[in-house]
């Protein structure tokens, strides 16, 4: 019997919470097997026994003849094609790095194996279902763990005291086809995981562990949580060590729109970092600033691994409190409680990704049970389970959390909708006199002609009895952008105005390569691409990026 008094506990782990109604199930489905991957239309892609897999429902050995297969990650491509990351045991019976693309029947396109002498891993050996790869317009970017220090790695951190290659984690990018672009190694010489990367305005994060002697690393008996910033070709930014004197770790993490970090994880501490916590282990998700700083955490379940955000922040993980799936949503500005939810039946039930498209929380577990929300499978048979959630429950207006920023001159509104509600938004220079700008019945607004200087945002929310309400004032601070890079089809020279003295310009090719940086030594400089071939080239200046053409 599962424990039922488990979410009253959760309730008094996330601090300063809010709540509305929980989602429904829309329709669930199980499939055989026990990891795999999810995508915003609720189609997935699914492994088993290490050799089979599912896309769309067309099933086919997948990589025949390898010694040993173990799928990691995959994602669907741009393209509608699909990206697998695996790790396979070669000649030598050491494991390497393996990316496949294949079509939507499951036809291989391309292989690619990437390693050295030692073993390679994609993502760790923990379950968890999270992103180990990532694309963008020049290719794609996969995380895990290196042994080696030669063939393709390089820059292995050598453990000091055997003088063999350590434990590194491992950031590869390879171009559309596969080939091998850029390879970095992160790490000081001891044990270090990668659990998962996410791309972000300007690089990547790698969400991981490390039991090394990194800058700001809590010494005591177990591991630090690790996040690392990088730039588009892997460079790194900044690394930063969270936790405490005990276990750590983090397994995901994403970009906010204003630049801040989303991360989740576990944590078994209750020093260091970690304050308010309660004396048992639990998930652990924390803001922080684009510069690695702590804004505020909280605790919920017993691990969190995946973080899905759009106007709030939904989260996933389990509980062997309950041995239940648990997912719930928090506001991205403070970490307060919308909603939460436990479900499956009375055997072991996990959930270990999420992805939200619409109204719809897409929700991928793993089950045993056969009872409770199960449908379908058969008792103590470890199957995966996809759940659809209906997100379009009735608010309150207590319930609406109105967050907005800015996006270069644009500022941003996103809101939690509710189904058929209509919003009026509204804008003022004073929080005296207010203006309407527009309607919607939808849960975003994009103000293009904002107020200079500072501004104030609020909602005026309607009901279908004609009553109603506002949302909580919202203030930002306007400053327009002056950068502007001119032409952006360029015969040989560009100009960038409207930056300051002293500010460093970069140069990037179309595949993310770092060509050459300058410094400003007034309010406007050139920028001679004639030496370059034709192509696209990224200019970015003071947090801006412009794309140009070399014709």
């Amino acid at each position: 019997m599962k424990n039922k008094h488990f979410l009253v506990a959760i309730m008094l782990l996330l601090l300063c919470s809010y709540t509305m109604a929980q989602p429904t199930i829309s329709w669930q489905k199980i499939v055989p097997g026990k990891s795999g991957a999810i995508f915003p239309n609720g189609t997935s892609f699914y492994e088993k026994n290490d050799s089979l897999f599912y896309s769309n429902g067309i099933s086919s050995q997948f990589l025949p003849g390898t010694k040993k297969c173990k799928i990691r990650s995959c994602i669907r491509t741009s393209f509608g094609s699909y990206i697998i990351a695996a790790d396979i045991k070669n000649q030598l019976d050491k494991t390497d790095a393996c990316i496949v693309h294949v079509d939507s029947t499951g036809n291989i396109l391309w292989k690619k194996t990437f390693g050295g002498t030692n073993n390679e891993q994609i993502g760790s050996d923990v379950d968890l279902g999270n992103s180990t790869i990532v694309e963008d317009a020049s290719g794609f970017t996969f995380t895990g763990t290196t042994f080696s220090n030669d063939g393709d790695v390089s820059g292995n951190h050598t453990d000091s005291a055997t003088g063999q290659p350590s434990q590194d984690i491992w950031v590869v990018h390879v171009d559309l086809a596969g080939n091998l672009v850029w390879q970095k190694c992160f790490g000081s010489g001891k044990y270090d995981n990668a659990y998962s990367i996410s791309k972000t305005v300007s690089g990547f994060l790698i969400s991981a562990r490390t039991g090394s002697s990194l800058p700001g690393f809590h010494t005591g008996n177990g591991s630090d949580g690790l996040l690392i910033k990088t730039d588009l070709v892997g460079n790194l930014i900044w690394q930063k060590c969270f936790g405490g004197s005990d276990e750590d770790r983090l397994y995901s993490a994403k970009e906010l729109p204003t630049g801040e970090i989303l991360v989740a994880g576990y944590t078994n501490c209750i020093n260091g970092d970690i304050s308010g916590r309660p004396s048992i282990s639990t998930g652990w998700f924390m803001k922080i600033s684009s510069s690695g700083n702590i804004v505020w955490q909280r605790y919920a379940g017993v691990w969190l691994n995946t973080i899905s955000a759009d106007t709030a922040v939904y989260m996933a993980g389990g509980t062997t409190t309950s041995n239940n799936a648990y997912i719930f949503a928090v506001t991205p500005n403070g970490g307060n409680l919308l909603w939460q939810k436990t479900f499956g039946g009375t055997a072991d039930d996990r959930c270990f990704s999420i992805e939200k498209k619409d109204d719809t929380l897409y929700a991928l577990c793993r089950t045993a049970s056969s009872n409770g929300d199960v449908v379908g499978n058969i008792f103590g048979t470890t199957s995966l389970w996809l759940v659809a959630f209906n997100l379009t429950v009735p608010l309150a207006s207590s319930d609406l959390h109105l967050t907005i920023f800015l996006q270069k001159d644009i500022v941003k509104l996103r809101w939690n909708s509710a189904a058929n509600q209509l919003y009026e938004i509204q804008r003022s220079s004073d929080v005296q006199h207010w203006e309407n700008i527009s309607s919607t019945t939808t849960s975003s607004f994009d103000d293009t002609h904002p107020l200079e200087g500072v501004s104030y945002y609020r909602l005026k929310v309607f009901e279908k009895d004609g009553s109603f309400s506002y949302s909580k004032i919202e203030k930002i601070n306007y400053r327009p952008n002056t950068v502007r890079v001119l032409p952006t089809l360029v015969q040989s020279t560009c100009t960038i105005s409207g930056i300051k003295s002293g500010e460093k310009v970069h140069v990037y090719s179309a595949i993310g390569q770092l060509l050459f940086s300058k410094i400003s030594f007034g309010n406007s400089m050139d920028v001679d691409l004639s030496r370059f071939a034709k192509g696209m080239y990224v200019i970015v200046c003071s947090e801006n990026s412009t794309k140009v053409i070399k014709q």
